[in-house]
């Protein structure tokens, strides 16, 4: 998955061309840390530019499904 998502990245022109968001569902310590992985270093691995986010369920427990949705499109 990381390397499709660096090959992605690198054919875009505007890092607002696309993006992917991932909701985390329980709270595997493994899955958590790929996914910060994802969110925080694909820049620094040669990704052209931050097109992955992530967010757990604690992270949006509070928040409506309008503004979950409108948070990963204004990011």
């Amino acid at each position: 998955m990381t390397n499709l998502i660096l090959e992605t990245s690198k054919k875009m022109e505007s890092n607002n061309e696309f993006g992917i968001s991932f909701i985390q569902i329980g709270d595997d310590k493994y899955a958590r840390d790929f996914l910060k992985k994802l969110d925080d270093d694909m820049v620094s691995i040669g990704a052209k530019f931050d097109i992955c986010d992530t967010k757990t369920c604690d992270e949006i427990e509070n928040m409506s499904l309008d503004q979950v949705l409108l948070d990963i499109v204004n990011n």
